[in-house]
């Protein structure tokens, strides 16, 4: 042993978290269920809102580039969603009221960040946070 802190002491790994709270969200949601990341008016002209349900996938990957998620809906899908809507646009806010409480867990410290082991949880993230969509480890942002 080169290092330990409470070894006696039992804890849940992260992964076993990930597990336990993927069958939970299989269990209680309904099979059509997706997370849906929408536009909608906003309370003035040319004012839209980007309202995030949850959806750490989207990515800014440009139209036939690849992201680190397959499939992963794109900003210029809603760009062109928007374009096509006849609506022209000024202002862009994004509502992140769905989620509620600190953007990094307890233990997580903002160091790691950098690091690439975890960004800030946001129900609204660009390739989950990567600044190089297409590495694993890349360093994350502090905005996703």
């Amino acid at each position: 042993v080169l290092w330990s802190k409470d070894p006696a002491r039992p804890m849940i790994p992260a992964s076993t978290t990930k597990v336990l709270t993927a069958a939970a969200a299989l269990l209680a949601l309904p099979a059509e269920h997706r997370v849906t990341t929408k536009v909608v008016e906003g309370s003035r002209p040319g004012e839209i809102v980007l309202v995030a349900g949850g959806d750490p996938t989207l990515t800014a990957q440009p139209p036939g580039e690849p992201g680190f998620y397959a499939g992963a809906p794109r900003i210029a899908d809603l760009v062109q969603q928007i374009q096509r809507s006849g609506v022209v646009v000024d202002t862009v806010l994004v509502d992140t009221g769905a989620y509620a409480g600190d953007a990094l867990a307890t233990g997580w410290f903002p160091a790691d960040i950098a690091g690439g082991s975890v960004a800030p949880i946001e129900p609204v993230m660009l390739d989950g946070g990567r600044l190089n969509p297409l590495e694993d480890e890349s360093p994350r942002t502090p905005t996703p």
